[in-house]
């Protein structure tokens, strides 16, 4: 019982993402850089949110459905809504959001687990912020989407 309630109460932890929307407007690429380094921040103040929310995919319980709405749904919905609307203005070629946005949680999800949780080998001499600027880079060639020079 204390083991659900714990987990419970750290799945209904909300990212607040306000601060990456207050530093300027941006475009989608630099927001989306914000907003990454602000969760992986959070993560590596504490790795045990994210060893809970592992823990509650595995188990299937309720709170897996709370990490994902907390935590996870920010990045889905605005990978999701951005990149459709770039494609509109054609800006990009037209990609799956759906899809972009679970490689994206991914990718994310895994670099974490990699350098917080499992701290493997590979992964030691990266910081942790040069490794997500990596990969958010190599998310956005994947997309085909082409940062602008202050998105980098």
């Amino acid at each position: 019982a204390l083991y659900e309630a714990v987990l419970n109460e750290i799945a209904g932890h909300r990212e607040s993402y306000v601060d990456a929307v207050l530093q300027d407007t941006g475009d989608f690429g630099s927001f989306l850089r914000r907003m990454t380094r602000i969760y992986v921040s959070s993560v590596a103040r504490d790795p045990d949110y994210l060893r809970m929310e592992l823990l509650s995919v595995l188990e299937g319980g309720p709170a897996e459905r709370q990490f994902f709405e907390n935590r996870w749904k920010p990045f889905s919905d605005y990978i999701e809504f951005g990149l459709r609307e770039l494609a509109r203005e054609g800006t990009m070629p037209a990609v799956d959001g759906r899809v972009a946005g679970l490689l994206f949680q991914g990718m994310i999800r895994e670099a974490l687990v990699a350098k917080c949780i499992s701290k493997v080998e590979p992964y030691r001499d990266f910081e942790l912020n040069e490794l997500v600027d990596n990969l958010v880079g190599l998310f956005f060639r994947a997309v085909g989407y082409e940062e602008t020079s202050s998105g980098a």
